[in-house]
């Protein structure tokens, strides 16, 4: 069993690339997926290794940092809904500066790996943060971009058929 120097138990998260995060018990708590597995009490914790098998290393980092920022030094306060209907940036819905800028420092690309991990590993405030994200960023986009942005080939325009 790892322990750290304040003898909280750490667990190994493991990446789909094999990249192994060492983490408190505490932040990979904030995964429900391994919540629901993990002992209540940190001492009764024997299997160290959560395999993350649909997660990236690259994105599995981005989901600790959020994770241990989270539970470490601040929760992310609810995202309430609706919006005001000229609510146009993350800055008017998310107040709290650090979940901005660790929105603002992900690609687009980022973005969805992101809402995957968060959806499989059953992050709600993260899951939640990165879809508003994302909806934020396509926002009044047109209806080309759209399709670009989700790989959505346009319907082919009907010909005129005749009888």
């Amino acid at each position: 069993m790892t322990m750290s120097n304040d003898n909280n138990t750490m667990m190994n998260m493991i990446s789909s690339d094999r990249r192994e995060f060492e983490v408190p018990a505490e932040v990979a708590m904030l995964c429900k997926t391994f919540a629901n597995i993990m002992e209540e009490n940190d001492e009764d914790i024997t299997e160290n290794d959560l395999i993350c098998q649909r997660v990236s290393g690259d994105i599995l980092e981005k989901v600790i940092d959020f994770c241990t920022h989270h539970v470490t030094i601040e929760p992310m306060v609810e995202i309430r809904t609706p919006f005001k209907s000229d609510t146009s940036t993350l800055e008017e819905i998310v107040t709290q500066e650090w979940y901005c800028k660790f929105c603002e420092n992900i690609t687009r690309e980022e973005k969805f790996q992101l809402i995957k991990a968060a959806n499989f590993l059953d992050i709600q405030p993260l899951l939640a943060l990165s879809v508003l994200a994302m909806c934020v960023d396509i926002n009044n986009k047109s209806v080309k971009d759209l399709q670009s942005i989700f790989k959505i080939t346009p319907p082919a325009k009907e010909q005129g058929v005749s009888s």
